[in-house]
């Protein structure tokens, strides 16, 4: 393969919970994700598992690998909406220590990219993007700058994190952080480089330090990189806009795909922060460029029509 110091990776493991979002359905979208990478990319992708892969492509490297769940956790004390069991958090701490791992070992850039993500031809813009002045990894924005979350009954929505302290405001104080400097970002997809390994260093010391000592992490890795960011008073996204096309997990097909790489189209809502909003949650970046993936979809089935009518009504027709 090319680009040998440049690699996607990604995880796909079976643990006891065989219900597991990250594990029903995930060896077929992975499957699917792989082959859109193969086609779209030049660079290989590395699976981090514990089960055999069925499947076989030229652009592909599966890493044997056992997630161990020996975090701080037993003494953790769960409030509400905190999403830390021992499955949370493991995934989350070997999500942060495999990219710090492979630059280390052999790497300039890698880029997580979630298994569920399918790459566009765009996919590779990734790579260009300019990390010379930053110490910190490249990330995508969420939907919106605010969470919605629910705590004690109450809907806390359009509130900064910082602002209420029942959400992130623990870890905040935590780690000595008194303001937000970027937009929330979503870590299906981020981009580490060697500038960034300190980075990732103090990320996983601190990670196992705030489950030891309790701290709230309602939403674990989201929770806890969004604020390790603004400790090192991160300013800089992927884009500007959403850099992807997040669909409903249940969506179903056929559906109008056409639809949301059109501009043009009379189901936009609105327009905001470079996204056209075709309703409260879907919105597509307005420079198509920027649409570097689609991600979000759990039925395989779906995921498949996806990839091929994008392919052949977008890619193919342009």
């Amino acid at each position: 393969m090319k680009n040998k110091k440049e690699t996607f990776y990604t995880f796909l493991f079976k643990d006891d919970n065989a219900e597991s979002l990250w594990v029903r359905n995930y060896v077929q979208l992975l499957e699917v994700s792989v082959n859109s990478l193969q086609f779209f990319s030049t660079r290989k992708i590395i699976i981090f598992t514990n089960i055999e892969i069925p499947f076989n492509y030229p652009n592909m490297e599966v890493i044997r690998f056992e997630m161990e769940k020996d975090l701080p956790l037993p003494n953790r004390i769960v409030q509400p909406n905190d999403h830390s069991n021992d499955t949370a958090a493991s995934f989350a701490y070997y999500k942060m220590e495999k990219s710090l791992q492979l630059l280390k070992e052999r790497y300039e850039k890698v880029v997580w990219i979630d298994s569920d993500a399918i790459a566009t031809k765009y996919i590779d813009n990734i790579w260009d993007k300019d990390i010379e002045d930053l110490n910190y990894p490249l990330t995508k924005r969420h939907t919106y700058q605010y969470l919605i979350q629910h705590q004690d009954g109450k809907s806390y929505s359009d509130v900064p994190w910082m602002d209420c302290e029942s959400l992130s405001g623990d870890l905040m104080k935590y780690l000595g952080v008194e303001e937000i400097t970027l937009w929330t970002s979503f870590f299906s997809f981020f981009l580490s480089h060697k500038n960034c390994i300190s980075f990732w260093e103090e990320a996983l010391d601190s990670f196992q330090k705030a489950l030891r000592d309790n701290v709230f992490m309602p939403y674990v890795l989201e929770t806890f990189a969004n604020v390790m960011l603004w400790k090192y008073k991160a300013s800089v996204s992927i884009s500007e806009d959403l850099s992807c096309i997040d669909l409903d997990p249940n969506l179903d097909y056929p559906f109008d795909l056409d639809d949301l790489f059109n501009n043009d189209s009379k189901s936009i809502k609105k327009i905001e922060h470079g996204n056209a909003y075709f309703s409260e949650w879907l919105c597509v970046p307005q420079n198509k460029e920027n649409i570097l993936f689609i991600h979000g979809i759990k039925e395989p089935k779906t995921a498949e029509w996806v990839f091929e009518k994008y392919i052949n009504d977008i890619v193919l027709k342009k």
